[in-house]
């Protein structure tokens, strides 16, 4: 099998990276919510990781506890799709996070790391993914 590599050039051109951020919570009242926001402030590189720093915003009028997080990575193009040319990393809580109201807290905080994006290094030509968007999607798990 032949392999292909991206011409050094063609690294730094890398991804559009969007995210979406909602999560509704079904421990809570069903007016009770979280916001999940940020998307990452490096390129995402062939073969590397980069760290998805998350806000996490509690809009009600109650402190809240995050017990889980999960980032997933969808989209792309028919001939780069995020299924097959990414990985998402996910953070350990292992202790709830603590947001009081009307506050919001940002991953890595509270001995908690962000999650991390990695932009696979396939044994194929992926010259196809330069300038496609994926788009992570976040969800929570909080109490309250």
């Amino acid at each position: 099998m032949k392999r292909y590599l991206l011409p050094l050039a063609v690294l730094s051109i890398v991804f559009i990276i969007s995210h979406s951020f909602y999560s509704t919570v079904p421990e809570l009242e069903a007016n009770k919510t979280i916001l999940i926001g940020g998307s990452p402030k490096e390129r995402l590189v062939l073969g590397q990781s980069v760290h998805i720093p998350l806000r996490l915003t509690n809009p009600n009028d109650i402190a809240i506890y995050v017990t889980a997080i999960q980032v997933t990575s969808h989209g792309g193009s028919a001939v780069c799709p995020a299924q097959k040319n990414t990985d998402v990393i996910q953070t350990t809580i292992k202790e709830p996070i603590y947001i009081a109201a009307h506050h919001t807290v940002t991953l890595p905080a509270e001995g908690v790391a962000a999650p991390t994006l990695q932009f696979r290094d396939l044994p194929t030509n992926q010259n196809g993914c330069i300038g496609v968007a994926f788009t992570l999607t976040s969800t929570a798990i909080i109490t309250g």
